[in-house]
Order: structure tokens, then sequence, then C-alpha cells
């Protein structure tokens, strides 16, 4: 699983990966509150490598604006 997304093109890929998964876990009712199974893993582990790069580009782009 992706620990950390370095590029555009990465992100890109994960989002979509994410997208998926979102898809086929509400398809096989697998994405209900409280739930814990490999989809709800997957999801939470792809969306926080997310929040981190876009993280990671808002931070950046703060301080070059900064300059």
């Amino acid at each position: 699983m992706i620990e950390e997304i370095t590029s555009k093109e990465q992100y890109d890929h994960v989002r979509s990966k994410l997208d998926d998964l979102i898809a086929e876990a509400t398809k096989k009712g697998l994405l209900e509150p409280e739930m814990d199974n490999e989809y709800t893993q997957k999801i939470g582990c792809l969306s926080i490598a997310l929040a981190k790069y876009e993280d990671n580009i808002y931070q950046s782009n703060k301080t070059e604006g900064a300059r």
C-alpha cells in the first residue's frame, strides 16, 4: 500500500484507485458506518496519503506566496 505520494501523476492514480474502491465497496454494501473491513482499511490508507500530499502542496504554495 502507498505510504507517500510524491508526484501529481501518482496522486491522480491513487485518487482514481480510491474512487474505484469506494464505488466497489458501496456496490457490495461494505461501506456502512462502523464497518471495518479490507475496503475501509484501504480507503482509509489511501485517503491519508492523498491528504498528506494535498497538505504538502498547500504548504508549499503558501510558502512560495509569502516570498
